[in-house]
């Protein structure tokens, strides 16, 4: 279970690069997959290639090594413009390197913001791939995303009711 992937909720799914890697090609056509987000670190992305560039939409999100509070986890906000619910409306695959850490951290702070709920309900959705254990930095950067996500929510329904 750790080398496969996992659908964490409906159309989106989880795993470690293994999971996007020649020999599942198969599985991934199979599965529906259409987008593959690879979260990694800059010094994963200059060793760490797409497998198959002409075959699913990539998405490569690179993390700088040094993140300042909270930055990463804005990646996946509703204002951003390689995330977004128009890549989401088939079946997509994130992975990181393992798909336990940074990415299964990304997934859940994606699912607290699209869901409207708390870190530690996501964390129980996502925790869907049994592998997955964010660190405690990592789930400190979620225990700060909750409110912030959720301020944003409510000053843009204000506007919306305003506008």
């Amino acid at each position: 279970m750790l080398q496969e992937m996992q659908e964490i909720v409906p159309g989106l799914y989880l795993g470690p690069f293994t999971a996007a890697t020649k020999p599942q090609f198969t599985t991934l056509l199979e599965t529906g997959i259409t987008h593959i987000v690879f979260v990694c670190y800059d010094k994963e992305a200059s060793v760490i290639k797409p497998n198959f560039p002409d075959d699913f939409k990539y998405i490569i999100i690179n993390i700088p090594e040094s993140v300042p509070p909270n930055l990463f986890l804005c990646l996946f906000s509703s204002n951003n413009t390689k995330l977004n619910e128009q890549n989401f409306l088939s079946k997509v695959l994130i992975h990181g390197n393992t798909g336990t850490g940074l990415s299964a951290t990304l997934v859940t702070a994606y699912i607290m913001e699209t869901k409207s709920i708390s870190y530690i309900e996501a964390l129980v959705i996502v925790q869907k791939r049994h592998c997955v254990g964010p660190s405690e930095y990592f789930i400190q950067q979620l225990k700060e995303y909750e409110p912030i996500y959720k301020a944003v929510k409510s000053h843009l329904s204000v506007v919306i009711l305003q506008g």
